[in-house]
C-alpha cells in the first residue's frame, strides 16, 4: 500500500508540472509580444529641444555691453558730474550735458539689442522624440499650436523667456532689420497675457533677433524648418490682407 500511494502521488507530481510547464510555453509568447508591442519606449530627445544657440562669444558680448552701460551712467551720474558741477571753472551746462551724454550708449544699447535671442527651444511631442527620423519627419510639417521658447537677455544681463506658439512668429524688418521675427498674437491670446500680466511687471517681448546657425546638426534643421514655416506662413497672411 506505501509503494502504490508514493507511485500515485509522483503520477501526480509529474502531470501538475508538465500542465505548468505546457501554461508557461504558451504564455510566454503573448507575455514577450505585449512587452515589445505594448510597452511605450523610451524618448531618446528631450521634450524641451535646443534647436538653436547664438553662440556663447555673441552671447557673452551682448550681456557684458548691456551691463558696462549701466555701470558707465551710473559712475557718470554719481561721481563724475557731481564732480563737474563742484568744479567752478567749468560752466553750469557741462554738468547736464555729460549726464546726457552718458546715457545715450545705455539707451542704443538697450534699444537695438533687446530683440537678440540667445536660444530657442521648441516642445516635442512624444512620437517626435524617439528618435531623429521620427524627429525631421514631424518637422516637415509642425503643428501650428507648437510651444516655441524665445530666450533673450535683460537690460541687467539676465535671461528672460518668452513662451508662445509658432504660428504667431511673423518674419519682419523693423528697426533697420535689426529685428527678423515678430510675435503677432492672437486677440484672445493677448487679452489673456494682460490680464495675467501685473501692473509693475514688464510687457512681453515681442520682437527677436534671430542669426545664422553655424552648427550642423539635426536640431539646426528642425529650426530651419520652423523658419521656413514662418515666413510661408507670413507671406500667407500678407496675401489674405492685400485681398
Amino acid at each position: 500500500m506505501p509503494l502504490q500511494r508514493l507511485s500515485v502521488l509522483s503520477l501526480n507530481v509529474k502531470h501538475l508540472a508538465r500542465q505548468r510547464l505546457d501554461t508557461w510555453l504558451v504564455q510566454m509568447p503573448s507575455r514577450q509580444f505585449a512587452s515589445v508591442y505594448q510597452t511605450p519606449s523610451k524618448a531618446s530627445i528631450p521634450e524641451r529641444l535646443l534647436i538653436y544657440h547664438a553662440g556663447t562669444g555673441r552671447i557673452v558680448f551682448v550681456g557684458s555691453l548691456k551691463v558696462t552701460t549701466i555701470f558707465l551712467f551710473s559712475a557718470t551720474v554719481f561721481f563724475i558730474a557731481p564732480a563737474i558741477y563742484k568744479d567752478q571753472a567749468q560752466p553750469p551746462w557741462v554738468t547736464p550735458a555729460v549726464a546726457m551724454a552718458s546715457a545715450v550708449p545705455l539707451f542704443y544699447v538697450m534699444y537695438y539689442a533687446s530683440p537678440f535671442v540667445a536660444y530657442v527651444h521648441i516642445k516635442l511631442p512624444m512620437f517626435a522624440r524617439r528618435s531623429r527620423e521620427q524627429l525631421l519627419r514631424w518637422a516637415q510639417t509642425i503643428p501650428p499650436n507648437t510651444e516655441v521658447e524665445m530666450t533673450t537677455i535683460k537690460s541687467y544681463g539676465s535671461l528672460r523667456t518668452t513662451r508662445m506658439p509658432i504660428s504667431e512668429l511673423r518674419p519682419t524688418k523693423a528697426r533697420f532689420g535689426i529685428e527678423n521675427l515678430i510675435r503677432v498674437p492672437k486677440p484672445s491670446t493677448s487679452t489673456s497675457i494682460g490680464l495675467r500680466r501685473p501692473w509693475w511687471a514688464p510687457k512681453e517681448q515681442t520682437i527677436f533677433f534671430v542669426g545664422n546657425e553655424r552648427r550642423k546638426s539635426v536640431e539646426t534643421a528642425v529650426w530651419q524648418k520652423a523658419l521656413e514655416q514662418i515666413r510661408s506662413s507670413g507671406n500667407a497672411s500678407r496675401r489674405e490682407v492685400r485681398s
